[in-house]
Formats: C-alpha cells, structure tokens, sequence
C-alpha cells in the first residue's frame, strides 16, 4: 500500500555499513537519496573506524579518528566527534 510510505527523502540519512554491504551498493544508494531530495548523507564504515561524508554535487570525504562531523548548512549547529561513533 503506497499510502505507507512518505515521499520524497530525509535531508540527513545515516547508513551503517554492514559486512555484507559493497561500498558501490551504498553510493547507489545515497544517489537515489540525493535523487529524492536528501542534502546530506553519512555512512558509517565501523571496520575502518570512519565515516563517508556525501552532499549532493560535491566529492566525498572521509572523517576520521580526530575529526567530527558537522550538519553543514543543514544543522549548523551539529557537531559530532568521530571517535563518539565507535566508543
């Protein structure tokens, strides 16, 4: 039943990878989200202790060990410490 579901996309999305996940699996993934409206996407790489940081029509970045990840223009205020993630 389509009245389930919500159009469009979520502004953020947060994705885990799994092991069973391909990190190309998970970029198609993020470019249907982008597709559908989303400004930014994280993905969450627990064995390499980063996250793939993806906004529409720009490269993607790493956030490492160190680093935090932030909202952008989307949640400004929005700072998350990487090492947080995996503690």
């Amino acid at each position: 039943d389509e009245t389930r579901y919500l159009k469009g996309a979520p502004d953020l999305v947060v994705e885990v990878r799994s092991p069973d996940d391909s990190l190309s699996a998970l970029h198609r993934k993020i470019q249907d989200y982008f597709a559908n409206g989303t400004k930014l996407a994280w993905v969450i790489l627990p064995e390499e202790r980063a996250v793939l940081v993806f906004t529409p029509n720009a490269p993607t970045r790493t956030a490492i060990a160190g680093e935090s990840l932030d909202g952008g223009e989307l949640l400004p205020d929005l700072k998350i410490p990487v090492d947080a993630l995996f503690a």
